[in-house]
């Protein structure tokens, strides 16, 4: 049951099929299967890569040392499991992918005092992970729940609450 599709959105393999359907567009032939599949490995494979990557400046911004990070990003990248899945699986590895940039975009909001291009992205890259895992509204709800908690403390210690405060309730 949890394998339909329904449960699922598509905006992952959009640009896949766009590219597929300009490929016919121009040529007038239908890619090969050889070509849609090498061009889907590669497509996941590359998103997973800027994962770790952004996984990577995650760690280093965390910890300010890059040995933990790069032992932090290899600890991934090294598992047999991941590194085979992140050649195929449309579904799994974009997901996972998506959860490591939308960590180190939530990392950004707070490091940044919530402004608005950061709150955009975390937004943009939590509703793509929502599509391939519905899962992944767990970190939007406690995103809203740390903006509360420092919101609430800022009040009890006389702070004003400005519209900047209040953007990413909107967002997310």
């Amino acid at each position: 049951l949890a394998d339909r599709p329904l449960y699922y959105g598509v905006a992952l393999q959009l640009p896949l099929v766009l590219v597929e359907d300009v490929f016919y567009c121009v040529t007038g032939h239908v890619m090969a299967p050889y070509h849609v599949y090498h061009m889907r490995h590669l497509y996941v494979w590359l998103i997973y890569y800027g994962a770790l990557i952004s996984f990577y400046c995650l760690l280093m911004r965390l910890y300010r040392s890059r040995p933990l990070a790069v032992i932090g990003t290899l600890m991934i990248f090294l598992f047999p499991r991941f590194f085979a899945q992140s050649f195929y699986d449309i579904k799994d590895m974009l997901f996972v992918s998506l959860v490591m940039l939308n960590l180190a975009c939530a990392q950004k909001v707070f490091e940044s005092g919530r402004k608005a291009r950061w709150c955009l992205l975390f937004a943009l890259t939590s509703a793509l992970a929502v599509t391939a895992r519905v899962v992944a509204a767990v970190l939007d709800v406690l995103m809203l729940l740390a903006f509360a908690w420092q919101d609430v403390s800022a009040i009890r210690t006389g702070e004003r609450i400005t519209a900047r405060r209040l953007l990413p309730y909107v967002l997310i």
